[in-house]
């Protein structure tokens, strides 16, 4: 697909890939460290923002809309990992799933190489179809924890005000997009031939 482009945009196609490279290895150091979790969310919002109303040539994705509702979704739970200390652990494992994105590249640009089909295949199975899941039971289940805390705390029921401890639900909220986005984008991907990035 590289081939049929002219040099300037896929000069202006690599240097998005870099740049997706870039950030995606950046947000998983910061994850795993545990500090700069508006750092991730800045990263992914630009590329949100590149992508959605930059020059066509930053990427080749059939799926603009929901790429881009991926990319917003994971700042927005950066940001939340960030306020919040117990949202850490279900974060690290949501950001696992921005490994795609440079698995895709790879494999875009080594079209030939049945290693890296191989990998790119099991890492979008791994990643898109289990992790995404795992990590939303995981939001499921801390911002359950976070309300029930909330509810002792305040001496309020749920029946009473149930909207009132909005982080936990928002996230939690959010969390389950994430996963529905990845599998939208997986049944596109997978029954019609759409490219990722």
């Amino acid at each position: 697909m590289e081939a049929k482009i002219n040099s300037a945009k896929k000069e202006n196609l690599y240097t998005h890939d870099a740049w997706t490279l870039g950030y995606v290895g950046l947000s998983l150091i910061i994850t795993f460290v545990g500090v700069g979790h508006m750092c991730i969310a800045l990263c992914f919002l630009i590329d949100a923002a590149a992508i959605y109303y930059g020059k066509h040539e930053f990427t080749m994705t059939n799926m603009k809309k929901l790429y881009c509702s991926s990319l917003i979704a994971t700042a927005l739970l950066a940001i939340a990992a960030g306020q919040f200390g117990q949202l850490a652990g279900p974060f690290k494992m949501h950001i696992l799933t921005t490994m795609t994105a440079p698995l895709y590249i790879i494999h875009r640009r080594n079209k030939k190489q049945v290693l890296l089909e191989l990998a790119w295949v099991l890492g979008w199975l791994l990643l898109k179809c289990g992790i995404t899941w795992i990590a939303a039971f995981q939001y499921f289940n801390v911002a359950g924890k976070m309300y029930s805390d909330w509810v002792t705390v305040t001496n309020r029921t749920p029946l009473i005000n149930p909207w009132t401890n909005p982080p936990a639900i928002l996230v939690m909220a959010i969390a389950v997009f994430a996963s529905i986005v990845d599998f939208v984008e997986s049944c596109f991907i997978i029954s019609s031939n759409h490219r990722l990035i």
